[in-house]
């Protein structure tokens, strides 16, 4: 809520539409918490709600979410994101599907934030950041989750590459990282 309130102050106060997509949303959280937090929030959701192949790139980051949950679990974590949120059935849509298919479904639209809390292995946080940067409004937000050192490739049995994927897409790109409370990355368009 406090990155949508920094960085969207006036839209908060005047009521005015905020267009967000949480990329990422396994059992609603994040998003009834946004959308209790800000009324004038709508909210795209996109997660497959699929457990992962053995062998691919987010099962490979040793995630137990990945690794030790079975296709039930996400069945129920999606009836569990369709109850969190039925409050504000008005707002929300909800994408069941991978991530880049997402992005290409959303290619005519425009969102203020958009929030990536995916796949966490470098490949596929790239291939979010490449994805979901072109439908950023200009002066909106492109940020995630995760960016911790504690879970990034060589420190442990987990493997996450957040941070290499987005400090090297940032330096490329020559645009300002800023970093949050919470392990949040953030970068302004």
């Amino acid at each position: 809520k406090w990155i949508v309130g920094r960085f969207f102050r006036i839209k908060v106060k005047r009521g005015l539409p905020i267009f967000v997509a949480e990329v990422g949303v396994l059992v609603g959280d994040t998003s009834s918490y946004l959308l209790e937090s800000i009324p004038s929030l709508h909210l795209t959701m996109i997660d497959p709600w699929k457990k992962p192949q053995a062998g691919s790139r987010w099962y490979g980051t040793h995630d137990r979410i990945a690794t030790k949950k079975k296709q039930e679990h996400y069945d129920q974590a999606y009836r569990d994101t369709i109850q969190r949120t039925k409050f504000a059935e008005q707002r929300i849509s909800i994408i069941r599907e991978e991530s880049k298919e997402a992005a290409i479904q959303l290619s005519g639209q425009k969102f203020d934030l958009i929030f990536i809390d995916g796949d966490h292995s470098y490949e596929g946080t790239l291939e979010d950041i490449i994805s979901f940067w072109p439908i950023v409004v200009s002066g909106g937000i492109l940020c995630g989750h995760d960016f911790n050192s504690m879970t990034e490739e060589g420190t442990g049995r987990r493997k996450f590459g957040v941070i290499r994927a987005v400090t090297e897409w940032t330096k490329k790109e020559n645009l300002e990282l800023m970093y949050f409370p919470g392990t949040i990355w953030a970068v302004k368009k």
